[in-house]
């Protein structure tokens, strides 16, 4: 399977008019980067909650405009645009599992930060309404 393929099963999708170009290729691999870095982050130890360095940021699709806008899934990722922190990259994951094993991970992690609400989402990230995105849903709307 060729990373354009992969990338199109996981709804990742290329901003090409072109319909035959689908996956986007290069986010697949600049997501799969990061997901490495942070995984080494882990590993040693490493701050991550508060984590502001760019190695952690995935890289996000584009925003589209105009007739072009209605239901492009990059226009999702909007609020998410200028976070620091680690939202970007756990909205990021949230959303290849959401692809891969529908809403179980989003349903845990929501849970999680339920039980600790002392945590401040924003040195996360995390903007407000982060979990009425489509992107965070858990209803079966999100893509």
């Amino acid at each position: 399977m060729s990373r354009e393929s992969l990338a199109t099963r996981l709804h990742i999708f290329n901003p090409n008019p072109n319909p035959a170009v689908r996956g986007d290729a290069k986010i697949l691999s600049n997501w799969l980067e990061t997901i490495r870095q942070a995984r080494n982050m882990t590993a040693h130890h490493d701050r991550f909650w508060n984590e502001t360095s760019t190695r952690i940021a995935p890289k996000l699709p584009k925003h589209r405009s105009g007739s072009h806008a209605k239901g492009w899934w990059g226009n999702d990722w909007d609020i998410f645009r200028k976070s620091s922190g680690p939202a970007a990259f756990l909205t990021m994951e949230n959303y290849l599992t959401s692809q891969i094993d529908g809403p179980a991970w989003t349903e845990k992690f929501i849970s999680l930060m339920d039980r600790y609400p002392q945590i401040p989402k924003s040195d996360m990230g995390f903007p407000d309404g982060w979990r009425v995105s489509p992107l965070w849903r858990v209803d079966g709307s999100a893509h």
